[in-house]
Order: C-alpha cells, then structure tokens, then sequence
C-alpha cells in the first residue's frame, strides 16, 4: 500500500496540518489571488525504505494542473495550456494526463505563489493540486517453499475449495488483471509465461520490469502457477488470468501521483476490466476524476484500505509502524482513496486468527476484508518475489490482492458481470467476523460486510 505524504501548509503567520493540498478554483479572481498568496504548500516526506532513509525536499513544486474550455488533446488546446503554465513561470514535465485533461507543472523554486496565482487567475484553469509522493513497503525475502502449497491466507478464504469446484472444461481467453505497482518479474518461474507486456508509467519508462519486489508479491497471490514449484495462487486455474503490470513506482518504490494517474490512463486505453490498487493518497479532483474515468469504462478496481495514522506507516498498508488503536476515529484515518470513493472495492486486512488487523483504516466506505498478515503475530503472506525469489509482506496491499484473485475468478465464470454485482456478491458470499475483545461482531467500518470466500463466489455463479 502506498503512503500519501502529509503536506505541510505554510502562511507567513503560522504553520498549520492540513488534511490535503488542493486548491479549487473558487470565488473572484481577486480572491483567488489574495488566497494564493496567504498559502504555500509545501511537501514533507520522509521515509525508510528497505534500512536506508529516504527524503524528499521539503518543497514539492510539482502541480497537476486541470484545464477547461480546451482539449489537451489537440494541437491548439495542448499550445494554449503549455502557455498558460510557462506564463506562470512554472514549466511542463512528463506525464500529459490527457484523461483528465490535464498536465503536470513544476513551479518556479523562487516564486511559488506567483506562479500559483498566475495559473488560478487563468480562465482555462479548473484546479491545481499537489502532486505528492507514495511509496510501498519492502518485501522481507525468504528461501523457496520445498512443497509447493496455497498459502495460509487463499486457504482462509476458501481458494482450494474454489479451484476444485472450477469448471472443468472452462474455455475463452484469460482474464486481465492490471497491477499498479512497481512492475512484475517478468521472468519468475512461478508467473511466466502469463504476464503481459503492460506499461511503464514512469518518465522515459522501459519494460514494467520489477526492480523492487512489491508487484510481484501482488501478482503471486493473484496468479501464481500450479507448476510443482513454490506457491499457488488465488486466480483462475483455467483459464489462467492474464498478469498486467503497470509500473507507477521505481526502484526504492516511491511514485507521484502523476505517475498512478499515467498508469490509470492506460488502462484507460485498453480493454482490461480489473484493475488492483495497492496504494493511496489524500482525495483529491485529480484522482477522483482519473478513477471515475475508469468506473465508467466498466473497470472494476479494487483498493487497499491503509493504515490509520502512526508514527512511522509503512506504505500506510503495511503494519510495521501504524498505531493500534481500535476504536473507529475519522481523524486517525488517512490516505484511504482511491479505497474511500463508491465506485471501488474497498478492503482492509486479517490477520491469521481472523482477527481485523488494527493497522487497517476503517471508515464507513469499506467493504470487506481479506487476509493480509501481521508482524504482531510474526506470519505474514508469503508470495513471489523479484529476481524469480519468494518473500514475505503484509499489509492492506496484500488482503487487496486476494480480493483482487477471486474478483477474477468470478468474471472468469460470468465476464460481463458489471462492478455492483461482483461487489455484491463478494459481500453476500462474506463471513462476518468477530471482535475476540468484546464478544460482539466488528462494526461494519472495521470489516465491511466480512471476510471474502473464493468458494461461496465461486458456488454462487456456477
């Protein structure tokens, strides 16, 4: 799951925590202006990253600027925005987010809310929103398993059960799953030869090659191969699913938003209908609007639900830092959408005693839930790994992964499915669980409508 970085909001008076750094184009443009100049925004994000720190400049110029009455698209309308931002004095860097009808700006070091100013003023201008930085946790390797098996979490949700109940004679091409993540092993023996080529989202991108680890964990528990070697996944036994990675983060696994945006626009582009979303950010136009895009298109996406707020989150979906309060407290919940919009699967994390992990967010949006480990219990998911290697993690980001297999199980079965009914029936086939702490079922905003069951789904659509 990937962290959105708190933005520090900065007038000349005081220095004040803000949930997000978003300015909407609101008001006169005498009072757009006087805003702009009261307020810089700037980024903060510092973070450990595999036992070696990582920090970004305090000041975060980059901006993605949301355009109106033009099309970014065409000759005319991409000249007339590319003006309006060198007016500001900012300049256009990559990637055009032509989905949204947007581009991505970086702002003049010494005259930030000049440029901001400039470019709110403008007619063409509907919005510009920071561009902050996410990253994922690492992912701890481990030897090869000796006896190839379902792991302990696809077990929990019944997978095996699922498979041996899949239609035996079951044809039609493999469904595609698009990963957003930092890309796929694409020569790991337990996923070749059912990876597709997929997309680099990253500036100057080459093949979605995963020189970090986290996608490729993802991917093992959504389409690991019954080979006699290593792991099984959760997915579709035959046909196989088809493996997409879009690569949204480097090699330290950090990504700009913009960069998630591309990846979004991508998809956007194709024909594939699942997508798994282990990340998030604060809510803002350019998201929501990206996601909507892509609801629309009939994309079914499933997200990670975070971490709530800790002193140190790691990848706000896993759990090595979060804190372990467990009493639903809006103000402790954060970075939680895409997974906070309606239109996508939200899922928080189990641990191995069925327990609702109390890193996982909680919010009246989420959905269900699904295994995702705990360091607090010392077992954790073990999955594929890169350079063809196995590893454990744990977090949101794995539970989304395991939704995400037996989301493709059931289009698999039924392909024109549309995104309210497989939500519908993840969560009619869902066990709810209960709190061991107070004898009582978890309240919907901590477990959604329960644990998901692969072979409830599967049984339901045969």
């Amino acid at each position: 799951m990937v962290l959105w970085h708190n933005s520090v909001c900065i007038s000349y008076t005081r220095v004040v925590w803000c949930p997000r750094s978003v300015i909407h184009r609101k008001g006169s443009p005498m009072t757009r202006m006087a805003r702009v100049r009261l307020l810089v925004c700037v980024l903060v994000a510092v973070m450990l990253l595999g036992g070696g720190a990582f920090a970004q400049s305090a000041d975060n110029l980059r901006r993605i600027v949301t355009f109106q009455h033009l099309d970014v698209t065409t000759t005319p309308g991409y000249l007339t925005a590319l003006s309006v931002v060198t007016a500001s004095g900012s300049s256009v860097v990559p990637p055009t987010l032509w989905f949204i009808n947007a581009l991505v700006s970086e702002l003049p070091a010494g005259n930030i809310d000049g440029a901001l100013a400039s470019l709110l003023t403008s007619p063409y201008v509907s919005d510009v929103s920071l561009d902050p930085l996410g990253w994922v946790d690492q992912i701890t390797p481990s030897l090869a398993p000796t006896v190839e098996d379902y792991d302990w979490g696809l077990k929990r949700i019944g997978v095996p059960e699922a498979h041996q109940q899949w239609p035996p004679n079951l044809t039609g091409a493999g469904v595609r799953v698009a990963i957003l993540d930092t890309g796929i092993d694409r020569s790991h023996p337990d996923l070749y030869p059912y990876i597709d080529r997929g997309y680099n989202a990253l500036p100057g991108g080459r093949l979605p090659q995963d020189d970090h680890g986290h996608g490729t964990h993802m991917a093992g528990i959504i389409g690991a191969l019954l080979n006699g070697q290593g792991i099984i996944g959760g997915g579709p036994p035959q046909p196989r699913a088809r493996l997409v990675p879009v690569k949204v983060l480097d090699q330290s696994g950090a990504g700009y938003l913009s960069y998630f945006l591309n990846g979004m626009q991508w998809v956007y582009s194709t024909d594939i209908r699942l997508v798994n979303m282990s990340f998030g950010f604060a809510d803002s136009p350019p998201l929501k609007q990206a996601t909507q895009r892509l609801y629309g298109r009939g994309v079914i996406m499933v997200a990670s639900a975070g971490c709530k707020r800790g002193v140190q989150d790691e990848g706000a979906g896993a759990d090595g830092g979060c804190d372990t309060a467990t009493v639903y407290d809006p103000a402790q919940i954060h970075g939680v959408y895409p997974a906070g919009y309606d239109w996508t699967i939200a899922v928080a994390a189990t641990d191995y005693y069925n327990r609702v992990t109390d890193y996982s967010a909680s919010g009246p949006w989420l959905d269900v839930v699904a295994p995702g480990g705990s360091r607090a219990t010392g077992i954790r998911i073990l999955s594929t790994n890169r350079a063809g290697g196995y590893g454990y993690g744990s977090g949101t980001s794995q539970a989304a992964a395991h939704v995400t297999a037996t989301c493709a199980l059931a289009l698999q079965l039924k392909p024109g499915l549309s995104f309210q009914q497989v939500r519908s029936i993840l969560q009619s086939a869902a066990t709810p669980l209960m709190d061991p702490s107070t004898g009582l079922p978890y309240p919907p905003e901590r477990q959604g409508a329960g644990l998901i069951k692969a072979d409830e789904v599967v049984g339901a659509l045969q």
